[in-house]
């Protein structure tokens, strides 16, 4: 017998309680034609080995890994590719999505940086937001080219300053891939902005975010 979802087509052993058989996973990729079931394996053995990483405290292979994810996207056809650009002018694909409710989600994507991509949003707005803070933990894993990664601390301030607090307002797509939209709202609420640290990457490596904290990320040619 094969499952997946309602569908009989993967085997009974290929999933269990402590998660997939990533042996027969390849098995089943190599044999199928279908390139959906071929994109959704590689999807699977991938993320796969990011959550066990994480639940044990240990580095993945990052070249593996993004070997996979590859695989899993380049061979769709490009009607079937999720995408959307970015207010920071990167193009995201969706590769991983979990979503209990706002407080227990996870998400993992793909970013493209190119400056082919600048002729879909406003550079001046990208320039005005580019420090901001994330509602979550974050981290990144760098695969090709470089990211400079700028920390800062933003304080309020009774004084009248050039820099005022926006509030992130969500709109109510968040069960919807890439459909999560939002709007910044002036607080009017003066901040002092001081940067507080700079750091290179490079292929290969990574950096993390803390929720709350602040910081502006761009890629170096």
């Amino acid at each position: 017998m094969f499952f997946f979802h309602r569908f009989q087509i993967f085997r009974e052993n290929t999933f269990d309680f402590q998660g997939i058989n990533e042996n027969q996973l390849k098995i089943f990729q190599k044999a199928t034609k279908n390139l959906y079931l071929k994109s959704v394996c590689n999807r699977l053995i991938a993320i796969s080995k990011i959550q066990n990483a994480k639940e044990q405290n240990i580095q993945f292979d990052i070249k593996e890994v993004w070997n996979l994810l590859y695989l899993s996207i380049s061979n769709l056809p490009d009607g079937s590719i999720i995408s959307s650009v970015g207010s920071q002018g990167f193009l995201s694909i969706p590769l991983y999505r979990y979503l209990k409710d706002m407080a227990e989600f996870e998400f993992i994507r793909l970013h493209i940086w190119d400056d082919s991509l600048n002729q879909h949003i406003s550079t001046d707005n990208r320039k005005k937001f580019s420090i901001h803070s994330h509602a979550f933990h974050a981290r990144s894993w760098i695969l090709a080219g470089s990211i400079l990664n700028e920390r800062y601390s933003v304080n309020t301030t009774s004084h009248k300053k050039e820099n005022s607090l926006f509030e992130i307002k969500y709109n109510k797509t968040v069960r919807k891939v890439n459909k999560h939209t939002s709007n910044a709202v002036n607080t009017k609420t003066n901040v002092e902005i001081k940067k507080i640290s700079k750091e290179q990457y490079f292929p290969f490596s990574s950096y993390e975010i803390n929720a709350g904290d602040y910081h502006k990320s761009r890629y170096i040619k």
